[in-house]
């Protein structure tokens, strides 16, 4: 359980659901060749096509803070 103190550390539900639905989108973009799954708390969603000779890629989100990290870390809109 996260005490009061420790909760304005952690991102609301709402922030979550930002992140997630943001890096979500460009991944849908993105991902052009080969074939990716991201299964999270939220689903599994699927992005690009299977096709022979491609890759195909099962990402397990385990933690939420996934999602945020992602966002803030990684250059996705350049």
């Amino acid at each position: 359980m996260v005490s009061p103190s420790q909760r304005s550390s952690y991102p609301s539900h709402l922030t979550l659901y930002v992140a997630r639905s943001s890096v979500l989108a460009v991944m849908e973009k993105a991902i052009t060749r080969g074939h990716l799954t991201v299964a999270d708390s939220e689903g599994v969603h699927h992005f690009g096509t299977r096709s022979k000779g491609s890759n195909d890629v099962y990402l397990k989100v385990v933690n939420d803070d996934f999602w945020m990290r992602i966002l803030l870390y990684v250059p996705l809109f350049l």
